[in-house]
């Protein structure tokens, strides 16, 4: 059953973390500190995993479920989705080093 945004804030927290359903793998963990994070929970390669998309109520219902939706489209074309968001931040990361020491050392490719 899918969840509605009203339910959401209505959650309750308690002394044990727990989940709760939305559907095709996403779910919102409520832990006992009163936070509220989406994940998805997805296979590939015959692995699970899990790729968290944001927390609750920063990122919305609706938010959520785009999140999931583009996942779910980059494990269809065979590419991890978690595997993804770790090289594009490398790429960030090595991109903002480059660019906050000009004269850098850095080859080309790098920066």
């Amino acid at each position: 059953m899918s969840l509605k945004a009203t339910q959401i804030s209505a959650f309750a927290v308690t002394d044990k973390t727990y989940r709760k359903s939305d559907e095709k793998g996403l779910y919102l963990e409520i832990r006992p500190n009163g936070s509220k994070l989406w994940f998805l929970k997805y296979r590939i390669a015959g692995k699970e995993k899990r790729l968290g998309l944001g927390a609750w109520p920063d990122v919305t219902l609706a938010q959520a479920r785009e999140r999931r939706d583009e996942a779910r489209r980059l494990i269809k074309s065979g590419t991890d989705p978690l595997q993804a968001r770790k090289l594009s931040l490398a790429q960030w990361r090595s991109h903002s080093v480059c660019a906050c020491w000009p004269g850098s050392a850095h080859p080309p490719a790098v920066c």
